[in-house]
């Protein structure tokens, strides 16, 4: 994965953010795993041809901790190209969401907020970024959305 996206929230709000997008979580010791089933658009089938999966740490204080450059597509299997730049491009657009969602800047620069009093209502700041913010949200795609793209939802949504 391209992205160099490093994003930490509690680990509820990491969850959610996932399932929504149709990945199923798998809990293991010191991490949560998220995968998305893809199907290859040239192979003929009716399930996925590949796993992707993005791995969650959890921090001591209950958080997760989402890297980027660590999502993969897992299996010895040829991942074709297009599929995978759909996957890192829709990676890179839900740490972006989580981001908002959370308050927090994609990249960070010193002029930003540090503390919690400054980051208190980030998560739109003016009329201009709640337009966006209500823009993005209703870009988070329905479970028959998501089937029509060739992903398979999470069967609890």
């Amino acid at each position: 994965m391209n992205a160099s996206a490093v994003v930490t929230a509690p680990a509820d709000t990491v969850r959610h953010a996932f399932l929504q997008q149709g990945y199923t979580g798998i809990c293991c010791a010191e991490q949560e795993i998220f995968v998305l089933g893809w199907m290859d658009p040239h192979a003929n089938s009716e399930r996925a041809t590949h796993m992707y999966k993005v791995p969650a740490q959890r921090l001591p204080d209950g958080q997760l901790q989402v890297n980027a450059k660590l999502a993969s597509f897992s299996g010895l299997s040829t991942v074709p190209s297009q599929l995978q730049a759909k996957a890192d491009t829709e990676l890179r657009e839900l740490l972006v969401q989580l981001s908002l969602t959370v308050g927090l800047e994609h990249n960070q620069t010193d002029d930003e907020p540090t503390t919690i009093e400054e980051t208190w209502n980030s998560m739109a700041p003016d009329e201009a970024a709640m337009k966006q913010l209500g823009h993005d949200m209703k870009q988070i795609q329905t479970n028959s959305e998501l089937k029509k793209q060739g992903l398979i939802p999470d069967p609890m949504q």
